[in-house]
């Protein structure tokens, strides 16, 4: 799965955006309870497997104006090891009207109880290893009825969704689709809800003749049954863990594509199927990098890929049917600046590392996350280089350290978490992608790859934990690697290094003093083999070298004095890190370091040490490098230097916003030239306006917008509805601050068909604009917001809307005048009918605290 963190704004993609307001909703870290002296700590060991679930069989009939799953479920087992004479399920929230036992001689009634979530069933015999047997269970599920709660990377657990199920919405579709991470299948049907499980499946599942489904495996048949409703029958032959298990109706065009013969299908909603292929870029290729890099060809029946409405996360990996939120659609402009390449590797990434081999339990998450996320790395490295891979992975190293830095330190593979959501973090995901490539640096390429081939092939369609991850890379080393697992899967934190530089001049001897300042207390004494690099006049000589001791004193005779010593040579460390260098020596290192990290952290420390003449020749430097973060943000530093050292950089910049190679660039030299140089050129910011990329088009409008408001505005109210991306935002935060109501509906529009980050930043948006505005149009956006705080799924959009509708209250309470006191008291009894009719438990508190 691909997290999407409780952030909600328009989310910047990559490099982005800059969101004008973020929705933070920060879920309550739960440390271990306290516990009594003597009392053993928490252990949340793998479930048990008593009764081996060996076949799901569904048939499914949908009630949308109930929000029920009528469904019978055919289940098959045989005992583990152990005779059984009962069966546990998980069934949460479901009306349980016949359990039997299917011998295809007839059902015979069983005996059953049930809790509202565990369904207990006497077998009315007892049944033995050899033996396999059917259970039938008639039940209706009611998920949209469950009181339940998620995670940062899950917002709901109901398992199964409607969407717009009675079409009251005329802007949103009307879909049913289906989120099983963690244990949220057994919401929609009664299953051994348990990731070291595994099973085959068939599912019959009757839906409207205008609409398409898609579930795991092939589609065997699709048979009209009358009364407008159709026959969909789906079945998987191989196995995988229900938690896997999922299915997605709504009205699509499906987009049919092939990798060696195995269908590659996209489902999307009609107006995008001419961009369908760039929303999924690159998805065959993939598929066939991946496969000769592993050794392991794709395993499943096909590839398919959905986009749904109001997900409750980013993506979803499930065995050859993969669900992404609507985030990823987009047009051809606003694709080719943020294309979803990362979100396509990571979750076909999985189809190796969680659904061919998936985690034996919660606590071994990171074998999942870990290894898509360092999938995206693969990827990058592969099409687009070492640079643009190396930038996507400090990201991921930011986002640990954030984590890090906010307070939780825990460890990668752990069994004492409070709630198994608990385990979807920058942990699991960021860190776990970053151990992974300096396990990958260690051993070396062929080794390594090997290793991943060895674990894929003696876990095939298993469960696996940490131990078997290290047993295949020590199979494919030939070398003990506990030291490894135990300091960075099996431990927490990262090394501090403070690194300092000394030269011997009578031994001429490079002295490289290496002290680890991490607290030992706390966190361990790391064993780091790692490499450095000694460049004079611009060769280099590089040495191994190994650390393993809180202050390691390393020395390497030279023939003379390097001019600068770069350790990590490979930036492979998981690390936070401080070197002694001059400020001559990081300047030699920005411009000779043949890494982007070796020149981002040259950058990085010359801008931290600030000096006005540094900064003029860092700006030089840094917009001429090959890779365009530095270039960015080179141009970022610009804005800092002192005005009269500006004019002799104009050309250079004016160069950059019309021709680098990269968009983000020209939009950042955009905005410079008439943010920093107070530039204006009416006719090239109108050219930029119409440029392919929408990061360009919205920097020349918003240059437009500053020199010539009234031209930008009428510009704003041709373009509007037809752009999107960065382009779409700048127009509207622009239309956000006028006080006109020529601008309500595009906002109001927007606000009511948009969802997930994009209909949450519009909210506040809309907030913005409306308390610019009278009383009368402040109440009709009013109502907006009521209706989308009523009715939005997730959860967190509807608070958003809560939100805004809260500021235009503390507008009108700031006004005196009658007509806004009456309106203050209608705003009031809004919000309160919005408290009082809502029941998701995160929300109710958010509210509270609010």
């Amino acid at each position: 799965m691909k997290k999407a963190w409780i952030v909600v704004a328009a989310l910047a993609a990559l490099a982005g955006c800059k969101p004008q307001e973020t929705l933070s909703i920060q879920m309550d870290e739960v440390e271990v309870t306290d516990r009594m002296p003597g009392e053993r700590p928490i252990y949340r060991e793998s479930r048990p497997i008593v009764a081996d679930l060996i076949h799901t069989r569904l048939e499914l009939r949908f009630d949308w104006e109930k929000q029920h799953v009528n469904g019978i479920a055919r289940l098959d087992f045989k005992p583990y090891y152990y005779p059984i004479s009962e069966v546990e399920l998980d069934a949460k929230g479901m009306d349980i009207l016949n359990v039997a036992m299917n011998d295809f001689t007839g059902n015979e009634k069983l005996e059953y109880t049930y809790d509202g979530e565990k369904l207990t069933i006497d077998l009315g015999k007892t049944f033995i290893e050899t033996d396999t047997f059917q259970i039938e269970i008639i039940y209706t599920a009611k998920p949209n009825e469950l009181r339940v709660t998620g995670s940062e990377a899950i917002s709901e657990a109901k398992g199964l969704y409607f969407i717009n199920p009675i079409g009251e919405n005329p802007y949103r579709p009307r879909q049913i689709w289906t989120q099983g991470e963690t244990e949220a299948n057994s919401c929609w049907f009664p299953t051994m809800d348990q990731p070291n499980e595994k099973m085959t499946q068939e599912f019959f599942v009757y839906c409207d003749t205008a609409m398409a489904s898609l579930s795991n495996g092939e589609l065997v048949y699709s048979i009209d049954v009358g009364d407008g409703t159709r026959l969909d029958y789906w079945k998987q032959d191989l196995p995988h863990a229900p938690y896997l298990a999922m299915l997605a109706i709504g009205e699509y065009s499906v987009i049919e594509d092939t990798w060696r013969d195995i269908p590659v299908n996209y489902y999307v909603e009609p107006q995008y199927e001419e961009n369908a292929s760039l929303i999924f870029n690159h998805t065959p290729e993939m598929l066939e990098f991946y496969s000769k890099l592993l050794g392991v060809d794709y395993p499943w029946d096909k590839y398919s890929q959905v986009v749904v409405r109001d997900y409750v996360s980013g993506a979803m990996e499930n065995t050859s049917a993969v669900i992404f939120g609507e985030f990823v659609y987009g047009d051809e402009r606003s694709l080719m600046d943020d294309g979803n390449e990362d979100i396509v590797a990571h979750e076909m990434f999985h189809h190796w590392f969680g659904d061919l081999v998936t985690c034996e339990s919660w606590a071994n998450i990171p074998l999942n996350e870990a290894f898509a996320t360092y999938g995206e790395y693969l990827w990058r490295e592969y099409k687009y280089g070492r640079e643009n891979a190396d930038y996507h992975l400090y990201r991921d190293l930011m986002s640990y350290l954030n984590e890090f830095n906010r307070g939780k330190a825990v460890d990668m593979i752990r069994f004492d978490y409070d709630d198994k959501e608990d385990m979807f973090d920058s942990h699991s995901y960021a860190k776990g992608g970053r151990i992974l490539h300096m396990l990958r640096s260690f051993m070396g390429d062929p080794a390594f790859f090997k290793g991943l081939n060895i674990y894929l092939e003696e876990n095939a369609y298993g469960a696996a934990e940490i131990h078997h991850l290290r047993l295949a890379m020590e199979k494919a080393l030939g070398r003990d690697l506990n030291w490894f697992f135990n300091q960075w899967f099996l431990d927490n934190g990262h090394p501090q290094l403070d690194v300092e530089y000394q030269w011997i001049d009578s031994t001429s001897t490079q002295r490289v003093i290496v002290r680890q300042t991490q607290n030992i207390d706390e966190f361990p004494i790391y064993r780091l083999p790692i490499e450095i690099d000694f460049y004079k006049n611009g060769q280099r000589i590089r040495k191994k070298a190994e650390i393993d001791s809180q202050t390691e004193v390393l020395e390497f005779e030279m023939q003379e004095r390097p001019d600068w010593v770069n350790f990590d040579a490979r930036k492979m460390l998981l690390c936070e890190k401080d070197e002694n260098k001059t400020t001559e020596q990081w300047f030699m290192q920005l411009e000779q370091g043949p890494l982007f990290m070796d020149r981002w952290e040259a950058m990085s420390t010359i801008i931290a040490e600030n000096d006005s003449a540094d900064l003029e020749q860092l700006i030089i430097v840094g917009m001429r490098d090959s890779f365009w973060k530095i270039r960015y943000d080179a141009l970022d530093v610009l804005q800092n230097l002192d005005s009269e050292k500006l004019d002799q950089l104009l050309d250079l910049v004016i160069g950059m916003a019309v021709e680098d190679a990269d968009n983000r660039v020209r939009g950042k030299a955009i905005e410079v030239l008439y943010d920093r140089f107070d530039y204006d050129s009416p006719d090239m910011y109108y050219d930029f306006t119409q440029d392919a990329s929408y990061y360009v088009a919205a920097e020349g409008f918003n240059a437009m917008y500053k020199f010539n408001t009234s031209d930008a505005l009428k510009l704003g109210l041709r373009e509007i509805d037809h752009v999107l991306g960065a382009y779409e935002m700048a127009i509207l935060t622009a239309f956000s601050e006028q006080k006109s109501g020529e601008y309500f509906d595009f906002f109001a529009r927007r606000v009511r068909s948009y969802g997930m980050g994009s209909a949450a930043r519009m909210c506040g948006m809309f907030a913005d604009y409306l308390i610019e505005q009278e009383v009368v149009l402040m109440l009709d956006g009013a109502n907006v917001l009521k209706e989308k705080a009523m009715i939005a799924e997730p959860w967190w959009l509807r608070f958003s809307a809560y939100r805004a509708l809260s500021r235009i209250a503390d507008e009108l309470e700031s006004r005196e005048d009658e007509a806004s006191v009456q309106a203050l008291e209608k705003v009031q009894k809004m919000i309160a009918e919005i408290k009082s009719t809502e029941t998701h438990p995160q929300l109710v508190s958010a509210y509270k605290r609010y």
